[in-house]
């Protein structure tokens, strides 16, 4: 077993000849390699419990998507390309401070159609080593089929969000693609962060009560500890302000990132997520916005986004 230097969550599992997965056992397994003993191997950001920490010398892998000009004028955003900006600029500033190497993709508008979006995430599945980090980030319209009842990240090159299913099949990304890539792609700290309407599909369906999901989430939850935050439930719409700017969900990730959510000189992906979840609603409130209450959900060690002086 390779262990990566710092904090290492080895996983257990048993199955039966049905293929039938016993409850996990985990340990916690520090490791200090001879290059780098004095790198502290877990921290501990005092609200959320300990945090894995990230080799300064593992790269940043940023895939950024943001869509305001569809194919279709009636389906154009106003903020979606200025959310995936400023996202952008404050990712890359805060990676610096955890590590030294990044890499951005950033897909917008015309470029952002299935290929030039798969063909982001096919140059991080290449380029990603076991000790990076992966982020996605999307911001642009969602649905869910009603025919097979699956979470799209709906391309640019969409056209009909009212008899979509035909369409989607051709040229939309599916929930079960993403998560094929969170297996796939090596790194294994990984957040995929969806600012779409009922984004919270894109993982429900992961976690909904069949066999093959359950077993295509343990595989998910050992390969990687992927961690997953969506702007609105599944069937809940991520709403625009013009007073903000920017859309409310990335509008207070914004905040988060800008140090709003940190805790113990540091912003961690738990920590977005509860900063997320209780700010979203009550800038809804305060803009008397429909209910919107981004969803969550996450396996495996927490780890820093940024590091503050």
């Amino acid at each position: 077993m390779n262990l990566l230097p710092g904090a290492n969550n080895i996983r257990a599992v048993a199955l039966n000849s049905q293929r039938t997965e016993s409850e996990p056992d985990e340990i916690l397994v520090n490791y200090n390699s001879g290059a780098q003993a004095n790198t502290p191997p877990v921290l501990n950001n005092g609200a959320t419990g300990p945090v894995a920490t990230v080799d300064k010398d593992a790269t940043m892998h940023l895939v950024v998507v943001g869509i305001n000009a569809y194919k279709n004028p009636k389906m154009s955003l106003n903020y979606a390309l200025a959310d995936a900006t400023a996202f952008k600029n404050e990712a890359e500033k805060d990676a610096k401070t955890i590590t030294t190497n990044l890499k951005t993709y950033f897909v917008t508008d015309a470029q952002a159609d299935k290929n030039g979006i798969t063909a982001a995430f096919a140059e991080v599945q290449k380029n990603a080593k076991p000790q990076d980090v992966f982020v996605f980030y999307y911001a642009g319209h969602g649905v869910i089929s009603d025919k097979n009842k699956e979470f799209y990240l709906v391309p640019t090159d969409v056209t009909d969000l009212q008899n979509v299913d035909e369409a989607l099949a051709q040229s939309g990304i599916p929930s079960k693609m993403l998560q094929r890539y969170a297996i796939d792609i090596p790194a294994q700290k990984q957040v995929f962060i969806l600012d779409a309407c009922q984004s919270a599909g894109a993982f429900q369906q992961l976690m909904a009560n069949d066999g093959d999901r359950q077993k295509n989430l343990a595989v998910v939850a050992r390969s990687t500890g992927t961690h997953w935050i969506a702007a609105s439930g599944s069937q809940q719409f991520a709403q625009e302000f013009g007073q903000l700017g920017h859309g409310a969900f990335t509008y207070v990730l914004l905040k988060a990132m800008q140090g709003e959510a940190a805790s113990n000189k540091m912003i961690t992906v738990n920590g977005l997520k509860n900063y997320l979840q209780t700010q979203v609603p009550d800038l809804m409130k305060k803009y008397n916005g429909a209910p919107q209450y981004p969803a969550t959900y996450g396996y495996g060690s927490d780890f820093p986004v940024q590091l503050m002086k």
